[in-house]
C-alpha cells in the first residue's frame, strides 16, 4: 500500500493547490507511480511545488497583502480566466454561485455602476 514521507507529507501541506483537488489527485498518483506503490519521497514530486512557499505572495514592496487582498485578486484572476462566466468561475474555485455573486459585490468588483441581482442566473 502505498504511503507518504513526512517530507513528502509537509511539502504537500504547504503547497497551495492553484489547480483545487484535481492537482492534488494528480500529484498523489504521480507519486505512487514514480515510487512503484511504496513510500512518496519528495523526489517523487514534481518540481514546481518543491519550492512553493510564503513568499510568492508577497507584492513587489516584500509586504504581505491581507487575506481580502488576496481574495480580491483570486476573484479577479479567475473571471478573467474565464471572461467573466460566473458560473465557471464559482465552480473553479469552489464555491456557489451566489456566494461568488455576495463577494463580488461585497468587494465592489461589478466592473459597472450597476449591481448584478443575487438572483441572476445569467452569464
Amino acid at each position: 500500500m502505498p504511503t507518504l514521507s513526512r517530507k513528502a507529507l509537509e511539502i504537500l501541506k504547504n503547497y497551495g493547490y492553484p489547480g483545487n483537488v484535481r492537482e492534488l489527485e494528480n500529484i498523489i498518483e504521480r507519486g505512487i507511480v514514480l515510487a512503484g506503490g511504496g513510500v512518496i519521497e519528495p523526489e517523487h514530486l514534481p518540481d514546481d511545488i518543491m519550492h512553493y512557499d510564503v513568499s510568492t505572495f508577497r507584492s513587489e514592496s516584500g509586504k504581505l497583502p491581507t487575506l481580502k487582498e488576496l481574495e480580491v485578486d483570486y476573484i479577479r484572476e479567475v473571471l478573467k480566466e474565464t471572461e467573466g462566466n460566473k458560473t465557471h468561475a464559482a465552480s473553479i474555485m469552489g464555491i456557489a454561485r451566489l456566494s461568488l455573486l455576495r463577494k463580488i459585490k461585497r468587494f465592489g468588483l461589478g466592473g459597472d455602476s450597476s449591481d448584478e441581482s443575487l438572483t441572476d442566473t445569467s452569464d
